[in-house]
């Protein structure tokens, strides 16, 4: 149960960040915004969808103050104890170099979690790195605040 509310925040900060990838496709976009719309389309698929925009050391620092890996989220996602139905973005900020991108704003996502339907929101940094110019975007961390009704 713990586990489960850490990760709704991680999808409140990830649904306003990007949209869709296929699952099982391959992931090429080198424009950051393509890449974070897709992120997003792509939480709202399946965990798999969702895996190959992970970097293998990514981490989200969660509204807890705890750590979770990319595995450990990715098996939280595939038991179905919740399940991303809606992302949207809004407020977003972005500082992109060659190799490095920061992006912030504000995430509603509308998430269905053991069995129960809520609507979440949080302020999220999301930290994204690629090894080149040509090279596909990564996300290494996340970091989430959960927001009150009424905050922006």
């Amino acid at each position: 149960m713990m586990r489960s509310k850490k990760l709704c925040a991680f999808w409140l900060a990830l649904g306003m960040s990007l949209p869709a990838c296929a699952g099982g496709d391959e992931i090429a976009p080198t424009s950051f915004e393509a890449a974070e719309r897709q992120f997003v389309q792509a939480m709202t698929q399946s965990p798999d969808a969702m895996a190959g925009w992970l970097a293998d050391d990514f981490i989200y620092l969660t509204t807890a103050g705890t750590v979770i890996g990319k595995q450990t989220l990715l098996e939280h996602l595939r038991s179905g104890r919740t399940v991303v139905l809606e992302a949207k973005r809004e407020s977003t900020h972005l500082i992109e170099r060659t190799s490095t991108m920061i992006s912030s704003g504000l995430l509603t996502v509308k998430v269905r979690q053991d069995g129960v339907e809520r609507t979440l929101r949080s302020r999220y940094l999301h930290t994204w790195s690629r090894s080149g110019p040509s090279d596909p975007w990564q996300l290494l961390s996340r970091q989430a605040t959960t927001l009150a009704a009424g905050d922006r």
